[in-house]
């Protein structure tokens, strides 16, 4: 029902959903660009469409508001970014549980324009030994989805550059805001 709706939700605002899921439902889905409100919603329905069981991780006081248990109920949990809470190691401890878990996040931490993404999504991905799937939602196009899956190797030039190739092309709502795909300690 769900997976209907989400094809549903997407066609009546002239989107559509691409790509492959992870085959054992495990990963950091990394979504690339997020320069909009509109991008989560979209993305939601998106995954959805192709059937992806995802969590999410997003601030914190969208799930404080008036809509917090919405955000919860479509997987979401928060993170207080304003305190050091070693947010990787509890994230990896989740990946250690077993079992399928597709963790969802936007690099760039923000709506806004920045210089760097945030690195977490590297080191959690590293550090449970997962790989990272490229989600996307290009404006241009009108199309949300995966790009691809990045197995890492712990080269990070050489593992940003095949993230980087993934999203070739791709265009945010509001490109002025779109971050750069590096991260800060990428040499």
């Amino acid at each position: 029902m769900r997976q209907f709706l989400g094809w549903l939700g997407l066609w009546l605002i002239g989107w559509r959903a691409v790509g492959d899921v992870p085959e054992d439902g495990r990963g950091v889905l990394i979504g690339h660009p997020h320069t909009s409100s509109f991008d989560l919603p979209i993305a939601i329905l998106g995954t959805w469409a192709l059937g992806v069981h995802m969590k999410f991780i997003a601030k914190q006081s969208l799930f404080d508001g008036p809509f917090g248990w919405l955000f919860r109920s479509f997987g979401g949990t928060g993170v207080d970014r304003s305190k050091s809470q070693d947010a990787v190691a509890q994230l990896v401890a989740r990946f250690d549980e077993g079992g399928e878990l597709l963790l969802g996040l936007a690099p760039s931490g923000t709506r806004h324009a920045g210089t760097y993404w945030r690195s977490g999504f590297y080191h959690i991905a590293r550090a449970a030994q997962v790989p990272v799937a490229a989600g996307f939602l290009d404006y241009g196009t009108r199309r949300v989805g995966l790009a691809g899956l990045v197995d890492l190797t712990g080269d990070v030039h050489t593992d940003m550059e095949r993230i980087r190739a993934c999203y070739a092309g791709v265009l945010g709502r509001n490109p002025e805001r779109q971050i750069l795909i590096c991260l800060a300690e990428e040499p």
